[in-house]
């Protein structure tokens, strides 16, 4: 590099000369100031959104279509504030901080993480990008939360008592339920199931769903819950050959056994990731701080082996809860367990 220093130096030199030859310009007339406009800001291009979901392990071809039509809706929705939104899916809950950070990573401006783990998920996410917007669901309504997490709680127990009034009314004998779901809180569902059956015993399964739906026919089950998760569609068809079923929507596929379900059920999550994306932009009146029948989080449905008069039960259950909701009164559908 030294040995260029003199080119350089001619170079310099041959520019200045030029500028000393060429002579003065004439003087320009001195052009006025442009006058300072007051503008207002442009509107903003929209929120750019990514959502985790729950892992769909079992979730029919049909149920996932739909759960995505459910969520492009949203765009329609809010027009120019939602820009773009991604959804990402983990084939396990464990899987569910990865895609988290895949968003955060991208820089989305708001990132939902709903199930099981949300908020730690979250939390780990805002002490890496703080200058992000993040919701969590499902969150107890009196969490202290960081000024950029927005927190939403899933009344599950509501659901859990729906689904046990109405296995009440079904057969005799114990109430089975079989659980391995990650999409819900399996304790506040627990909790409203147990109410929701009232005088009728409720067993439970353990180990895989086709062992647990075994073991509480054994038990003398004369109708079942599953929310099996994994294998689901298996379990179902187990348990549908020899017993009325409730079962989550997106377990069911093409099952021949479908006359054998009493009622279904699938969560809106759609309406959940509005109200984060309602309250990130600041929409009044403020969307409500947990969801649950009141909000439509829940889509419920009789199916064939409904008994007579389930019904007007699940109207009045309904009811009950969505007065519950209006009024600001304790939640009927448990025993206190949040």
């Amino acid at each position: 590099m030294r040995g260029r220093r003199p080119a350089v130096a001619a170079v310099v030199a041959l520019a200045l000369g030029l500028f000393a030859c060429t002579g003065p310009e004439p003087a320009e007339e001195p052009t006025p100031p442009t006058p300072l406009e007051t503008t207002t800001e442009p509107a903003p291009l929209g929120a750019n959104v990514g959502v985790v979901l729950p892992p769909r392990v079992g979730l029919s071809a049909a149920a996932t279509e739909r759960l995505e039509g459910d969520l492009a809706r949203l765009a329609d929705r809010f027009g120019p504030d939602l820009r773009s939104m991604q959804v990402l899916t983990p084939p396990a809950a464990e899987f569910a901080p990865d895609l988290a950070a895949v968003l955060t990573d991208r820089g989305t401006q708001l990132v939902c993480v709903i199930g099981p783990g949300a908020l730690e998920t979250v939390l780990a996410e805002v002490a890496l990008h703080p200058q992000l917007r993040f919701c969590a669901a499902p969150v107890a309504e009196d969490t202290d939360l960081p000024a950029q997490v927005v927190g939403r709680d899933v009344r599950a127990d509501e659901l859990g008592w729906v689904v046990g009034t109405v296995a009440a009314l079904i057969g005799t004998g114990p109430v089975g339920f079989v659980d391995g779901s990650d999409e819900l809180d399996a304790v506040a569902f627990r909790a409203g199931l147990r109410a929701g059956v009232g005088d009728r015993e409720l067993v439970e399964g353990e180990g895989p769903a086709g062992d647990a739906v075994e073991q509480v026919l054994a038990a003398g089950a004369g109708v079942v819950v599953l929310d099996p998760g994994a294998d689901a569609a298996a379990a179902v068809r187990l348990a549908a050959q020899r017993v009325p079923v409730l079962v989550p929507a997106g377990s069911l596929g093409s099952s021949p056994d479908e006359e054998a379900v009493a009622l279904s059920w699938r969560v809106r999550w759609d309406r959940l990731v509005a109200a984060a994306v309602e309250a990130h932009l600041g929409v009044e009146p403020a969307p409500p701080a947990s969801l649950g029948v009141a909000e439509g989080l829940f889509e419920v449905t009789l199916g064939p082996a409904a008994p007579p008069g389930a019904q007007a039960v699940l109207d009045d259950v309904r009811a009950q809860l969505t007065s519950a909701a209006d009024a600001g009164e304790p939640d009927p559908a448990g025993d206190g367990t949040p």
